[in-house]
């Protein structure tokens, strides 16, 4: 396993470096709907549901957050030692 913990160009860092650009999202923006595949889905959260996108959180629950929640909301729900309390999402 010479490329363990290293780049790959061919596209399998999830194999060699434990992540993958493909795989990486964040809350910078909110959800969006019928994002799409392919590319590295600009490191966007979205989903094919009516309304919103299915989330799990750290505590193992499950909850659905609107399409239309806050970009502020939706940011506080993703840093987790911020000291912010997320509004209603």
């Amino acid at each position: 396993m010479k490329n363990l913990g290293q780049f790959q160009s061919d596209d399998n860092e999830g194999f060699t470096a434990g992540w993958d650009w493909d795989t990486i999202r964040t809350t910078s923006s909110p959800p969006q709907t019928n994002i799409g595949y392919g590319g590295n889905g600009s490191n966007n959260f979205g989903s094919s549901h009516t309304g919103g996108a299915l989330f799990v959180f750290g505590d193992g629950s499950v909850k659905s957050i609107s399409f239309s929640v806050s970009p502020t909301t939706f940011q506080y729900l993703g840093i987790r030692n911020d000291g912010q309390v997320p509004g209603n999402y």
